[in-house]
């Protein structure tokens, strides 16, 4: 699984440093492809045994840099709501996998 989570990084990366459209208004809204990237990303951290403590920790400051990353890229900029939507996906996969646990037992 650390394999699937390198892969789930990269295309993370791969997509937030691409060039945008800079005749595009930001939209501002909450992304559920934010959500589901670092859904993702978590859950396979999770799944390579990494603790759930550095995984959220990984996911979260994963999702600053890459938003930093933005500001010098043509047609992308930070934005706040997107770091919320992915804390968002790290969050529901914590509460996933901490779920599936419980009933693992």
């Amino acid at each position: 699984m650390k394999i699937v989570a390198i892969g789930c990084a990269l295309i993370i990366l791969y997509v937030s440093t691409t060039p945008g459209d800079p005749s595009l208004p930001p939209d501002n809204k909450i992304s559920r492809g934010h959500i589901a990237g670092y859904f993702a990303l978590t859950l396979m951290l999770l799944w390579s045994g990494i603790d759930e403590r550095r995984a959220l920790l990984f996911a979260i400051s994963y999702g600053i840099i890459m938003e930093i990353l933005q500001l010098n890229i043509p047609g992308r900029h930070f934005d706040i709501i997107d770091v919320l939507s992915n804390a968002l996906g790290t969050g529901v996969a914590l509460l996933l996998n901490r779920f599936y646990k419980t009933k693992a037992k």
